[in-house]
This record gives structure tokens, sequence and C-alpha cells, in this order.
């Protein structure tokens, strides 16, 4: 019978064995991050990955805070991920942030996995980390695309509109009043026709950017679309505000724009209206605004109009 033991035993430990050297080449191959870590969190077995991914030499992880290199925002995600691997004895996906060596972060996804005992109890966590920048930058270009106007780079309609709902709320909780502008550019359409309209997105794009110098810090700005742009004035004092406004985004507009080699002035005409006198969600806002838009336009161009 002792002999039979002492066979078993020894199966068991070449079973042992054989795994933990599978586990070496797969680790020391693998273009993965691949962390073994104890349950207080410190690390005890480092790839060599880590050297090609982050640029580190991997024995210097060895004995250190697995969270020692993640990136501040992401620290509590990571805890409370390694939490429910502990807790539930379950493998759990997080999305993360390192450091190279060279000081940029890098996005990460690990997956930790608990290495459970014979009594049944985590005594270890494995994490199998990817490098996945090229995914995240690319679904942070899809983001800007769905909200930003390709041509000037502005936030788009949806967006505004959004921005306006929380601006809004905000000014509630507040008892702030707010101002909401809405623009178009004169005789854009005799642009477009005699010029082209190659040149009439140079003129978008150009006052866009005056627009952008105009605003101040905290309001948002967007383009509605075609000529249509839209200025929400957050925290707003008093009317004067407006008014100063209105004379900055004149004045940038003296500036004439060259289009074919050619100098044009360009103008733009200004509906203005206030929250909570005129209403209480962007529809009715934009609603007011667009109507104080065509009050100025039918008066002269160049002209603003406050909806009343």
């Amino acid at each position: 019978m002792d002999h039979l033991l002492n066979y078993t035993e020894m199966l068991i430990t070449n079973q042992k064995k054989l795994e933990q050297e599978q586990f070496r080449i797969i680790a020391e191959n693998s273009r993965d991050l691949i962390k073994i870590i104890d349950i207080e969190g410190y690390i005890d077995y480092a790839s060599p990955s880590h050297k090609y991914i982050l640029g580190l030499d991997p024995r210097g992880f060895l004995g250190r805070a697995v969270s020692d290199s993640i990136y501040p925002d992401d620290l509590s995600k990571f805890k409370n991920a390694i939490g429910e691997v502990l807790d539930k004895k379950e493998s759990v996906v997080v999305e993360l942030r390192k450091q190279h060596r060279q000081g940029h972060w890098i996005w990460l996804e690990a997956s930790c996995s608990p290495v459970i005992n014979v009594d049944g109890e985590v005594q270890s966590i494995v994490l199998v980390t990817r490098d996945f920048s090229e995914r995240k930058e690319y679904e942070k270009k899809l983001e800007f695309m769905a909200y930003h106007d390709f041509l000037t780079g502005l936030y788009n309609r949806r967006k505004l509109i959004q921005k306006f709902k929380i601006s809004i709320e905000q000014a509630t909780e507040k008892n702030q009043k707010l101002a909401f502008l809405m623009m178009d550019l004169n005789k854009f359409k005799w642009i477009n026709d005699n010029l082209g309209h190659d040149a009439g997105d140079i003129v978008l794009q150009e006052f866009s950017k005056r627009l952008m110098g105009c605003k101040r810090e905290g309001d948002i700005l967007g383009r509605l679309g075609g000529d249509e742009f839209a200025l929400i004035m957050n925290g707003l004092r008093d009317e004067s505000e407006v008014f100063e406004i209105i004379d900055r985004i004149s004045t940038s507009l003296k500036e004439p724009c060259v289009l074919k080699n050619n100098q044009y002035h360009v103008s733009t005409s200004i509906g203005v209206s206030f929250f909570p006198e005129h209403g209480h969600s962007p529809s009715q806002l934009l609603k007011c605004s667009d109507i104080a838009l065509y009050k100025a336009k039918s008066v002269a161009t160049n002209n603003y109009y406050f909806y009343q």
C-alpha cells in the first residue's frame, strides 16, 4: 500500500512539474503580459514580454504591488476586479492603462483568473494582459466622428443637444441663467453658387475658428448643420456678457477671408434666447433662437435679435 501511495505521489509531482514547465514555455514565448500575483496583490512572476510591451525588465516587478504602475483613474476598477476574483472565484476582464518606460500610457485588457488550491481557496491570481492601444485609438476616432462635425471639428447637432440638456440641468440646480445663440452666415449661398463648394467649406472652417476664439471658457460651441452654428453660454450673470460675445464675433469677422486669391468679407446674423425666460428644454430654446435669427435677418444683415 505504501508503495502504491508513493507511486501516486510521484505521478502527481511529475504532473505538476509538467504543468509548470508547460506554463513556463507558454509564458516565456507569449506576446501578452503574464503575471502571477498573490492574494495580497504582490507580484510573484512577470513574463519576459514586459520588456517588449512596457520596455521594462520583468525581474524589476518581482515583489512589487501589481497596482504600482496602473493609471490612477483606472486603479479603483482594477481593485474591484481583483476583489471580484477573490470573492466569486471566477475570471474577470478589466481595461486599464499602464505606463511605458518612456513615460506614455498604454491601454491594456487584463484577464484576471484565480488559481484554486486543494482546499478550494484562491491561492494566487494569473493576469494575462493584452495591448489594445490601437483598438482603443480606433474606438476614440469612431466616437469623435459620431459626435463631431467632420468639416469643422466642432460638436455636431446630436452632441450639442446632449450638452445643452446637461447645461440646463446644471443651470437649474445652481439657479443660473444661460443664453443660446444661433448664427448663420449671410449670403453663404452666393459663395457656394459663385465660388464653389470648396470655397464654401473654407468659409465654414474659418468661421468656426473665429468663433472658437470668441467664446468664453466653459461655453459650448457646435455646428447645427449647413451654415448654422450655435453657442451655449453657461453661467450667465447678465445680458451684457452676451453683448460682449456678439461684439467679439463681429470684430473677428472684420478680417476678410481669402478665396481663390480674392478677399471676401463674411458676416453673420444672430438670434438669442435665454434660459429660463424662454424655455426649459433644448427644443424650446432652439425654436426661440431660430425665430429671433429670422427676425434679425429680416431687419438687416450682420444683425442680432433677442427673442421676445
